[in-house]
């Protein structure tokens, strides 16, 4: 039995799910932001911890979720239709409403005018009401979903398969403490405190530093990152889920290439993800709210962001004909020829050298020659691929990417570059200078637009579409968004993700995005050249 999209956007348990999904993300909220909590002042560290992480507990196993809907259409099916028609009365809605208030009790009796409620003093007994609300909210939106026989047999299809996944899924939190200790390792440190530096330069200017005592921040606010902080814990999620997904799919995929090529692209993108969320947070407390910057680093935010990138890795890799041992649809493909492949795999690759350029550089951008030339190669495996795009220069596109060039130059508010890379280009010799600039320019102005296009356009502007013809504004919006978060200055990225997206969705043409992009970095380029502040592309 299979649910079709129109079908499955209908359906009750869907609506049920991400009514779910919606009240965790609030109370996590409230007691984040609204009813700071923290827990080492509550005398009962360990309840109130566990208590914590239900909210990420819950966000796993929701994951962990669509991807068995992924792995077992069939029964995921019979399971959903079995709940339509139990589905009856309102006593199982009222327990989880009645939950969902107990929840929310303690909250409340804290923020009303004249509350004498201090959550910390009074744990004990707010600490039975947030258990027992959390169990009847957790109760009634399952047996709401459907009877307590369907689920039985839902989770023991394929020798309890389903249920090993989703009580794995709530272990994932306890696993990222197992791997917190990794925060300690200094190529780790350094590698993460150098992208967070390069971050602040390029997008924000001066940069207060101290590596040995974790502080990083702008001028009037810094921040101590702790282990919980580091971003260890987003690559245990997304690792964990990759790991899931493999052993899912094991008899479909070819375990050796997904092993070699997505574990890593997963890790280097959850990484890259945890250093824009430091650099964005550092920025809001020194420009916006300190308050909202310091809870944003211990929120469940976080957690969220771990979670969709691991979807979103996963998504991919489920579109990868290569990866799989049969095609989705007709004979298998080889590498060089599927398009799928051709749009993401680009990106790992950079993602991955990006990594690899903070690991084993005095800084980063020194070993870009390292970066293009890979760039390159990962381009040229799919040659066929681009060949097959109609590639006709377009005065259109070509206008609005030096519109978005000039610009980026227009609004840069970095400073004066980094100074820490223009001394270590002052000590090359002529011919290390001019091959690093010759690098440098190729890669930004041909190789970048090409991969970024080929994924934020090409790929997942389409993917995050939902409606047939006209893309829907979150398809646009979306991947814009995370185009610009994958830069500096996010705010103009995403800006520039926008025209390069309309650009795109003109004459549904990756090629105009591609000269549009081009023309853009190619405006930057020079104006860099101009004032040989590299750091600018």
């Amino acid at each position: 039995m299979q649910i079709s999209r129109t079908a499955s956007l209908r359906h009750p348990a869907l609506w049920i799910a991400l009514l779910c999904a919606v009240e965790v993300l609030a109370l996590a909220s409230v007691y984040q932001f609204a009813v700071p909590l923290e827990c080492h002042e509550t005398g009962f560290n360990l309840a109130c911890r566990g208590l914590r992480s239900l909210a990420a507990r819950a966000l796993a196993m929701m994951a962990a979720g669509l991807l068995l809907v992924w792995a077992w259409p069939g029964p995921v099916a019979r399971f959903l239709a079995a709940g339509d028609a139990a589905r009856t009365g309102l006593r199982w809605p009222l327990l989880h409403g009645l939950g969902v208030l107990l929840l929310l009790a303690p909250a409340v009796a804290t923020l009303l005018p004249g509350a004498a409620l201090d959550i910390r003093a009074a744990f004990a007994p707010v600490a039975v009401v947030l258990a027992a609300g959390a169990l009847a909210a957790a109760l009634g939106a399952l047996f709401w979903l459907a009877p307590a026989a369907e689920w039985w047999r839902l989770l023991s299809h394929d020798r309890y398969a389903p249920l090993a996944i989703l009580a794995a899924a709530a272990l994932v939190p306890d696993l990222a403490n197992l791997v917190l200790p990794l925060w300690e390792s200094p190529i780790l440190v350094r590698m993460t405190f150098d992208a967070v530096q390069a971050y602040l330069a390029l997008s924000s200017g001066a940069v207060v530093s101290d590596p040995a005592g974790y502080v990083i921040g702008l001028e009037g606010f810094t921040v101590h990152i702790a282990r919980q902080c580091s971003g260890v814990e987003g690559v245990a999620l997304v690792s964990t889920f990759v790991l899931f997904y493999g052993a899912l799919f094991r008899r479909d995929l070819h375990l050796w290439r997904y092993a070699l090529t997505v574990l890593p692209a997963a890790i280097a993108a959850s990484w890259t993800l945890n250093i824009v969320r430091i650099g964005v947070l550092i920025q809001l407390g020194a420009s916006v709210s300190p308050e909202l910057a310091v809870n944003g680093f211990h929120s469940y935010a976080g957690w969220l962001f771990f979670t969709l990138l691991a979807l979103g890795v996963i998504g991919v890799v489920h579109a990868l004909p290569w990866l799989h041992r049969t095609a989705r649809a007709g004979a298998t493909v080889p590498l060089s020829r599927d398009v799928s492949a051709a749009l993401t795999l680009p990106l790992a690759v950079m993602l991955i050298l990006t990594v690899l350029q903070h690991a084993f550089f005095p800084h980063p951008e020194i070993g870009y020659p390292l970066k293009a030339i890979a760039m390159a190669l990962a381009l040229a495996v799919f040659w066929r691929v681009w060949r097959s795009f109609d590639w006709k220069v377009d005065g259109v596109a070509l206008a609005a990417g030096c519109a978005v060039g000039f610009g980026w130059l227009l609004f840069d508010r970095s400073g004066e570059g980094d100074a820490g890379l223009s001394l270590l280009l002052s000590q090359m010799t002529a011919a290390s200078l001019y091959s690093w600039i010759a690098f440098r320019i190729l890669g930004t102005v041909l190789l970048v637009p090409l991969i970024e296009e080929a994924f934020f356009r090409g790929f997942l502007l389409g993917r995050l579409d939902m409606r047939a013809g006209t893309p829907s504004l979150i398809a646009i919006l979306g991947s814009s968004l995370l185009f610009g978060l994958l830069h500096g200055r996010w705010v103009a990225g995403t800006v520039a993700g926008l025209v390069f997206a309309l650009v795109y969705l003109r004459r549904r043409s990756l090629p105009d995005a591609v000269q549009s992009h081009v023309a853009a970095n190619l405006v930057v380029a020079i104006g860099a050249a101009a004032t040989g502040d590299w750091q600018r592309i």
